[in-house]
């Protein structure tokens, strides 16, 4: 693997684990002014955002954000596709 795809993969895990810390917490964290949560959802909510977006588009809304599971899926084809094209 050449230091591209190195770089790259690196990135995207990293991006992967933020998303799924900040989901985690999420679910404990409840303070909209935690600093830490915050922090995380910076990184994150670029990321998240048009998945929401798409999201809240279906019928049948099931009070779920899915968001975050469908950013990891895109985010690991990309992975790969990026390995395969370098």
């Amino acid at each position: 693997m050449g230091i591209i795809q190195s770089i790259i993969a690196n990135i995207i895990q990293c991006v992967i684990l933020l998303i799924i810390v900040e989901s985690l917490l999420s679910w404990v964290v409840r303070d909209q002014r935690n600093e830490m949560m915050n922090i995380l959802r910076t990184f994150t909510n670029p990321i998240l955002e048009p998945f929401r977006r798409i999201q809240e588009r279906f019928p049948g809304n099931i009070g779920i954000d899915l968001s975050p599971l469908f950013a990891i899926i895109v985010l690991q084809m990309i992975s790969r596709a990026v390995t395969r094209i370098f």
